[in-house]
């Protein structure tokens, strides 16, 4: 967001300019925690966002109480800082897990060889970000990089856009390694011919000609290490596994409805996950360990994470204070709203493995209260002892 307002009604930009002083309060406090991944100047990006956000979400009924949309848009500031910290974590994850499916350790081999991402001089990545945008990210998540073999002049390349069999060899004197990634990506942006990522990088080979299929192809099942990510009735979860969610009444954890907290015509809304046919997929993570890709313990802390689009970054369940029916908020690392939105999984059986299929009680942290259904909504309750079924996704149930 600009200080300016963009895209708001006057009566919203009149709210976001209420908050404003509150983006830079909050990011330099957030700078400590979070440094490693942003500079002052990231999360004040994305704060402005999440005051826009805010603004956007909060009636102008209200307008008239000075101190309730300061109240209001500081937690959305803040989450939307932690939102990006949340994407920033989960998409090196999802690459490191990739590349230990195609039997690479990601980090293991960045303490033998050091970084696989940089040039001669240590920076290129830095650099390809910024003029990238994250797209290398993504490269990496299609095609699983370039993963070099015991031979220099060796690689593997992998993606549904290559004939299956495919064997290619660089045609210049310079071999395939890690700056052909950096050398396709800038082609790909019109951008090739950047000095500043050094003499390696414009000369490297490129991958483009390999990527010859207009149409991803479809044999994956051939492929050993994908079969792992069919799952079946007794086959152990793991985070980051989609599943589905079945209530007692038959019912799935379905898609989110935007509706008022308290009731229709509340002027804060929220995303309140609904009970339907369709089950929407869902993932946990660990609350204490976040990479983690093990197998999902009994008695362990989890986020429950929705992938419902609509929601955007709102997509973690909590239960809430302000509200009877749990809804979907910004992700939380510590403190109170982190424990609100924590929920310890045990096997209704005594089990000391969650698995698909497996009955499990859903409490949350905060207050030791179990998850149920409430008509169409969730909501917790001290006494209930509501179990729900862990399912498969529909294409492998």
């Amino acid at each position: 967001m600009s200080e300016g307002g963009g895209g708001l009604t006057p009566k919203q930009r009149e709210l976001a300019e209420q908050g404003l002083r509150l983006v830079p309060i909050i990011a330099r406090e957030m700078v400590p925690k979070l440094r490693k991944h942003f500079n002052l100047e990231a999360l004040l990006s994305f704060g402005y966002e999440g005051l826009t956000e805010a603004a956007r979400a909060f009636d102008a009924p209200l307008l008239h109480d000075k101190r309730a949309f300061p109240r209001f848009a500081k937690h959305r500031i803040r989450g939307a800082m932690l939102d990006a910290y949340a994407r920033e974590v989960a998409e090196q994850e999802r690459v490191s897990t990739l590349c230990r499916k195609a039997g690479l350790s990601f980090r293991e081999r960045q303490r033998r060889q050091g970084d696989v991402h940089t040039d001669l001089d240590g920076k290129a990545e830095e650099r390809l970000l910024d003029y990238t945008g994250g797209l290398t990210g993504s490269l990496f998540a299609a095609a699983l990089g370039v993963i070099k073999a015991a031979n220099p002049e060796e690689a593997i390349l992998v993606s549904p856009y290559i004939h299956k069999g495919t064997v290619f060899r660089s045609e210049g004197k310079q071999p395939y390694d890690h700056t052909s990634l950096i050398a396709t990506i800038l082609k790909w942006l019109g951008l090739e011919k950047i000095a500043d990522f050094g003499e390696r990088t414009i000369g490297a080979p490129t991958f483009e000609g390999v990527l010859t299929l207009s149409e991803p192809r479809t044999d994956a099942r051939e492929i050993p290490f994908l079969l792992s990510e069919e799952k079946k009735l007794g086959d152990p979860l793991r985070y980051y596994d989609r599943f589905c969610l079945q209530g007692k009444s038959g019912k799935k954890v379905s898609a989110a409805e935007y509706r008022g907290k308290i009731i229709p015509g509340d002027p804060v809304r929220e995303y309140f996950p609904t009970m339907g046919d369709e089950g929407m997929m869902l993932h946990v993570e660990n609350a204490d360990d976040r990479p983690s890709t093990e197998m999902v313990p009994s008695g362990v802390g989890v986020k429950v994470i929705t992938t419902d689009p609509k929601v955007g970054a709102y997509n973690v369940l909590g239960d809430w204070k302000d509200a009877v029916d749990c809804y979907y908020y910004n992700d939380y690392l510590t403190g109170e709203y982190d424990a609100q939105e924590t929920w310890v999984i045990r096997r209704a059986d005594g089990g000391s493995q969650i698995r698909f299929g497996d009955e499990v009680t859903l409490a949350c942290r905060y207050k030791d209260q179990v998850l149920e259904e409430n008509g169409t909504y969730l909501k917790v309750n001290s006494g209930s002892t509501a179990n729900w079924k862990v399912l498969p996704p529909p294409r492998s149930a």
